[in-house]
């Protein structure tokens, strides 16, 4: 009668190890699809946020009016400021009113670089009072740089707006047709936007008029 003969223990010890091997090799392998996967999706959702915050921008600026407002001293100030910590402030139109309350649907709005977040505000009145704050909203995080050049009809380039007497060439009233958007975002780098409008003139600094029904009556949030 024939004995079965089994493993030694040396071949044991051989084919736990060639497991062990494949074991780790697998995990790591696992571990890193798993990162790429994570990556990926972080680079998409950042890339969305950017999208988002470029596509309601763009929106704002080609809505721009030429509705100067008073703040919150009685001063008259222009349709479109610029200057404010490399920020823009304008009106626009456009202002949805689905509940047709009583107010403007002209709304003053300014994008800034605050604490590295690209911020959009908006006033719930044009005329404001001294109690009268910006609601926020952050669009995107993590911004290391913005920078607005501001082009006429000539494609000339301004680093503010209106461009001063020393800036212009010429004779006669820059038109303000469009607006070139640099944005330093991590991991994308430099982004550079151009965003084309409507004639708006170097000077819109009259008074306002008399305000609207309802400008004086803080609403919600824009829907």
């Amino acid at each position: 009668m024939r004995r079965t003969q089994g493993f030694t223990l040396i071949e044991i010890l051989v084919a736990v190890g060639i497991f062990a091997v494949i074991g780790l090799v697998s995990g790591h392998m696992l571990g890193r699809v798993i990162d790429v996967s994570e990556r990926s999706e972080a680079r998409a959702e950042r890339l969305y946020e950017l999208q988002r915050a470029i596509q309601l921008m763009e929106r704002d600026l080609l809505q721009i009016s030429n509705r100067t407002i008073r703040d919150e001293y009685g001063d008259s100030q222009a349709s479109l400021m610029t200057g404010m910590a490399g920020g823009l402030e304008f009106s626009r139109l456009g202002w949805r009113n689905p509940l047709a309350i009583a107010r403007s649907d002209v709304q003053r709005m300014r994008y800034a670089l605050v604490d590295g977040e690209l911020r959009r505000e908006f006033w719930s009145v044009l005329d404001r009072a001294q109690d009268s704050l910006p609601h926020t909203q952050r669009l995107l995080g993590d911004v290391n740089a913005m920078e607005l050049k501001y082009l006429d009809q000539e494609l000339n380039g301004y680093p503010l707006w209106p461009p001063g007497v020393s800036d212009l060439e010429g004779e006669g009233q820059p038109q303000l047709t469009a607006i070139e958007l640099r944005l330093e975002v991590p991991p994308f780098g430099e982004i550079t936007r151009l965003f084309q409008l409507q004639f708006v003139e170097a000077s819109s600094l009259s008074l306002p008029e008399q305000s609207q029904a309802g400008d004086a009556q803080p609403e919600g949030n824009e829907r």
